[in-house]
């Protein structure tokens, strides 16, 4: 080898040198733009993993909320029903005191008038005799003083205390009727109300 080759090889030499140099400073200025955008990568993966945790947690409160509101939703429908129920037991239970009442009334009436036929059995007794026909007391064929009621007192026969007895009998069915419907209201209201509570 002579000595320009040999020079010319060192030049050659160097040259590749210089480029491989230049090849490496671009090569580590890659690698650390790489590693920049690695580093950023990372970041936005973690941060996508943290948004995804709280889309999750988002979620979970979202059909939290929604339970919650549609519980609320059912109770407010409760009160509201509990209200309605409660005004109508409010009639229901004054319709029943005026329906008592007047049970009360035709049981006096009742008993008032039965108490009255009985203690006038003389009269109700005369009330039933017929010309020519014994008398069921005595047997007499004639009926010259027949007994009758005090003056002023009504003419009350049996069909008559069968009558206030009817009616009676026909309030008391009223006021057993608006006694269930009451008691079915208290039962509406009691059910309600372990909805609300």
């Amino acid at each position: 080898m002579t000595y320009q080759s040999l020079k010319d090889a060192s030049v050659l030499a160097d040259n590749h040198y210089k480029q491989a140099i230049d090849q490496k400073i671009v090569l580590e200025s890659q690698a650390v733009a790489i590693t920049k955008d690695l580093d950023a990568l990372q970041s936005e993966v973690e941060a996508l993993a943290k948004a995804s945790l709280n889309k999750a947690a988002c979620v979970e409160q979202k059909i939290m909320a929604k339970g919650v509101f549609d519980k609320r939703k059912e109770l407010e429908t409760a009160q509201a029903d509990l209200l309605t129920i409660n005004k109508s037991y409010q009639k229901e239970k004054d319709r029943f005191e005026l329906t008592e009442l007047a049970y009360q009334e035709a049981e006096k009436q009742a008993n008032r008038t039965e108490m009255h036929w009985f203690s006038n059995p003389a009269a109700v007794l005369a009330a039933k005799l017929e010309e020519k026909q014994p008398c069921s007391v005595c047997g007499s064929l004639e009926h010259p003083n027949p007994a009758g009621f005090p003056e002023g007192s009504l003419d009350i026969n049996q069909e008559t205390v069968d009558q206030v007895r009817e009616l009676q009998a026909q309030q008391l069915n009223k006021m057993n009727a608006s006694k269930g419907l009451v008691q079915g209201y208290l039962h509406s209201v009691s059910d309600k109300m372990m909805l609300i509570n």
